[in-house]
């Protein structure tokens, strides 16, 4: 009887230690990812006020911007044709709608880590609480 419990006391244990794990990692990844995603925003951002501002691409912190964001517009070049307004300002579809995309799809899997955490962490409520 005595190794019965014992047995369970080890099994709540070790689902606890293996859940407290699967939260910690789950909030570390989501945190990596939240500020990819934000760096990915933010730089696409800066690219289209200043494409659309006709910053001057020869200086160092443009190229650099346009280096980072380079890969990241790739897919979504073509499918809009900059349209020139009043000779100097340049609005450039293609980097806001990549923006957009970037934006929607990574605020969809924020909302999936969101779910996941919180799932783990009512089951750990759970096996804390012995609660089945």
């Amino acid at each position: 009887m005595q190794f019965r419990i014992f047995l369970q006391k080890l099994n709540r244990t070790i689902s606890i230690f293996i859940l407290s794990i699967i939260n910690a990692v789950l909030i570390v990844v989501s945190k990596i990812f939240s500020f990819a995603v934000d760096a990915i925003v933010v730089i696409l951002g800066l690219v289209f006020i200043l494409s659309s501002v006709s910053a001057n691409p020869a200086t160092i912190f443009t190229q650099w911007l346009y280096y980072l964001s380079d890969p990241l517009i790739l897919p979504f070049k073509g499918i809009f044709q900059p349209v020139t307004v009043g000779g100097w300002f340049i609005l450039d579809f293609g980097v806001l709608f990549a923006l957009v995309i970037y934006a929607l799809v990574g605020f969809g899997i924020k909302r999936v880590f969101f779910s996941l955490n919180k799932s783990v962490s009512e089951s750990l409520t759970a096996v804390k609480l012995h609660v089945f």
